[in-house]
């Protein structure tokens, strides 16, 4: 199928998401730089051909609240384009990588990249599904039997494509009903994605490798395999890397072709546009569990955010997840911090080889799928988007080793079954259509605040009717109501601009500073009742001098838009 063919296919998408290529380029003489915009909702064409410059850019994404384009601007542009009537924000159209192993082996395991085949079936290899000394493993021998027998939903591998033609996979394949091919290649426009690299295989065996007495079994072992293609063919190029619009137009064709889980063994370090566009886009699509990988660089992701994994840590549908080795332990690689909620099996895989083989590999790019098969089966038993993602948070194992890091909990296959048997009847709520942003006024008054759901206390489980999302009560046992931080004051010491935020009761949000449209600093906050906390940021005098007025955004997790809270604080 030709690039123009799938451009129709995915127009008529709930996002209307459309694979763009730049449209136009600046002069020969001048730089230019490839960019992704997001503009209000209500900008107009006009006034969106006046900030590019050009008319006819098309559209690749209208997430709730944004309105998302892919253009060629003059280098020299950028400046007035972020000024612009109508821009939210721009941002590179920047390359995203796949989550890929730690490059060291890792003492006592041998090289992660030697080669094994088998014939036999591997389950007995895959340490986390045999409970030994030191290891509970993810799943008893009693529940494996409703793991196998669940229908399984489809599950969208968003990657580097899959070997569909796999032992392990063959019977996995999603069909597309309009013409019985099984993929997406949005890099290319076919529909015959290939993966030559490897590590889409990979992810896809983690989650739904068959259970069928050869290789080894996916958390999902009867889910389909949606094989969308979002990274050019890179083999032995390390790591391979994505663009921004290809991920973001390849999570709208899983999401537009009913993926009911999204894999994103993937990521990026993160900015607000990007933290805007992703939580948008997962806001979009409220009956899809979306998984991230965590990352595996070490990092605390509290100092240094990667995205998509913040934007699902603050989604009702979404989830980040770190790496977990044999003694239950969290993998030294592993990201982590207050947004991986969860940490499942991650060292030492047995994994699909997309030459039809097997092989060992280790990182959170395989923890990511054994949560999103394990979605996969809750998905399928009846559990709701929120549902799926709640019951993996309040059925995860709290390992002794854990305790004393950031990621608490570890994926419990037994846990999350069992939480989902406690729940009650809840539907997904519609995909949400493009809203119009709140106005900003002078000053917002408090509004009666829901009660907060307690730390470890069941959500609610309401069924979802309002025709703007979720109900007020969050389903995240760890969110509050963002509306109980308050401003305290504004002052500059020492060259740096100091801004004092407190909460009425405890709470758990982000909270973001604007002067105008430019954003000062962002933190996540999350303090006990009537806790202070200062942000700051380097300022020069004279530069505070000309500041009168200070928005202050918080958002909360799992709150739609409707819920942002927004305050005008005068300073001068």
């Amino acid at each position: 199928m030709t690039r123009e063919a799938i451009h129709v296919r995915l127009a008529a998408s709930a996002m209307g998401v459309v694979v763009a290529a730049a449209l136009f380029a600046a002069a020969p003489a001048r730089a230019s730089e490839d960019v992704v915009v997001g503009f209000e909702s209500h900008a107009t064409a006009a006034q969106r051909a006046t900030a590019l410059g050009h008319a006819g850019a098309e559209t690749i994404a209208r997430p709730a609240g944004l309105v998302v384009q892919q253009a060629q601007v003059a280098s020299g542009q950028l400046p007035r384009l972020e000024r612009a009537d109508g821009v939210r924000w721009v941002a590179p159209n920047r390359e995203f990588h796949v989550t890929t192993a730690p490059t060291a082996c890792v003492p006592g395991r041998g090289n992660p990249e030697t080669l094994l085949v088998f014939s036999d079936p591997l389950a007995c290899w895959q340490w986390y599904f045999v409970p030994e000394e030191g290891n509970t493993g993810i799943v008893s021998a009693q529940r494996w039997p409703e793991v196998e027998a669940a229908p399984g939903v489809t599950i969208g591998v968003v990657d580097t494509g899959v070997d569909l033609g796999h032992p392990d996979l063959a019977a996995r394949a999603w069909t597309n009903p309009a013409d019985g091919t099984h993929g997406f290649d949005v890099v290319t426009g076919s529909h015959t994605p290939q993966d030559v690299v490897g590590h889409g295989t990979e992810v896809a065996g983690a989650a739904a490798a068959s259970a069928d007495d050869q290789g080894v079994a996916g958390t999902c072992p009867r889910c389909q395999v949606m094989d969308v293609k979002v990274f050019p063919d890179s083999e032995g190029v390390e790591p391979p890397s994505a663009r921004l619009s290809d991920v973001i137009a390849g999570i709208d064709v899983a999401a537009s072709h009913d993926a009911s889980v999204i894999n994103l063994s993937l990521g990026a370090d993160s900015t607000p546009a990007l933290l805007d566009l992703y939580t948008s886009i997962m806001r979009a699509y409220p009956a899809i569990v979306f998984v991230v990988a965590a990352g595996n660089d070490s990092l605390s992701t509290d100092q240094n955010p990667q995205s998509p994994c913040d934007a699902a840590a603050r989604s009702a549908n979404g989830i980040c997840v770190g790496a977990s080795e044999e003694d239950n332990s969290l993998a030294s690689f592993s990201n982590f911090g207050t947004d991986v909620e969860l940490a499942a099996p991650g060292m030492g895989i047995y994994v699909l080889s997309h030459d039809g083989g097997y092989s060992i590999d280790s990182g959170t790019s395989l923890s990511a799928p054994l949560v999103a098969g394990t979605a996969g089966v809750l998905r399928s038993l009846g559990s709701s988007a929120r549902q799926a993602v709640q019951a993996l948070l309040d059925g995860a194992d709290r390992p002794a080793a854990f305790a004393r890091t950031p990621v608490p909990r570890r994926l419990s296959i037994d846990g999350a079954l069992d939480s989902f048997a406690t729940m009650g009847q809840d539907t997904d709520p519609a995909p949400q259509p493009t809203a119009t942003p709140t106005p900003v006024p002078t000053a917002t008054p408090t509004p009666p605040e829901p009660t907060p759901t307690p730390d470890g206390g069941a959500p609610n489980r309401t069924p979802d009717t309002s025709p703007n999302g979720p109900p007020a009560s969050p389903p995240r046992s760890l969110a509050a109501n963002p509306r109980l931080l308050s401003f305290r004051r504004a002052q500059f010491r020492s060259g740096r601009l100091q801004v004092t935020l407190s909460c009425r009761a405890a709470c758990s949000v982000t909270a973001r500073v604007f002067n105008g449209r430019t954003q000062l600093m962002q933190r996540l906050v999350r303090l006990k009742r009537s806790g202070q906390t200062t942000l700051s940021t380097r300022m020069t005098a004279a530069r505070y001098r000309r500041l009168k007025t200070l928005e202050v955004r918080v958002d909360g997790y799992g709150y739609p838009t409707s819920h942002l809270s927004r305050r005008v604080v005068r300073i001068r």
